[in-house]
């Protein structure tokens, strides 16, 4: 929950603003690759739970359940992915995101299993992050567009107007993540 709290928002951040971002870091010239890079985003979300998932693995001695899952992961990510080699590049791209959440809840069920934390509560832990991040990113993308500002600009005043506002809206409902990660921070000073 900790993770998603900080991993999401950039993630998010980064499917409703990729095109100044793809022009700010590559050029006009790639700015046919934004879409891809949205999808790949979204892949992000699943992707940091399974890695977490799998440290947690390792972490519970479990290296021969997490040896077995991976197994099972690869299995599948190759038949998706010779699957879509037929159809178009963002067709690929979707496969890779899919393929992401079934890893995920592979590795999910057996965590669940052995630190009596279902994937459905994994899930709905982090499901706040996501959904909060999302429609932050998505009411500053739509803000943005009708500011005339110079690219670059607006990218740094809408970044911290996105972090300013989904912070303000984790603190005033004292959502489950912020006062987790309000703990660790105290616990720490």
């Amino acid at each position: 929950t900790i993770i998603s709290f900080f991993v999401y928002p950039i993630l998010s951040f980064f499917i409703f603003f990729a095109k100044p971002i793809i022009v700010l870091l590559y050029s006009n010239k790639w700015l046919e690759c934004a879409p891809i890079f949205q999808i790949l985003c979204l892949s992000g979300f699943f992707n940091t739970i399974y890695h977490l998932s799998r440290s947690t693995m390792k972490a519970i001695n479990k290296t021969n359940i997490l040896l077995y899952t991976q197994l099972l992961s690869v299995i599948i990510g190759i038949i998706a992915i010779l699957f879509s080699l037929k159809f178009e590049m963002r067709f690929f791209i979707w496969v890779l995101v899919f393929n992401s959440f079934i890893s995920y809840i592979v590795v999910g069920y057996y965590i669940g299993k052995y630190i009596h934390y279902s994937v459905l509560k994994q899930i709905k832990d982090l499901l706040l992050s996501m959904v909060v991040s999302l429609a932050v990113a998505s009411l500053c993308n739509v803000i943005a567009e009708f500011v005339p500002l110079n690219e670059l600009l607006k990218l740094f005043i809408f970044f911290l107007i996105y972090s300013v506002l989904y912070m303000t809206i984790h603190f005033v409902f004292k959502t489950r993540p912020y006062v987790l990660v309000m703990q660790y921070i105290n616990k720490k000073i």
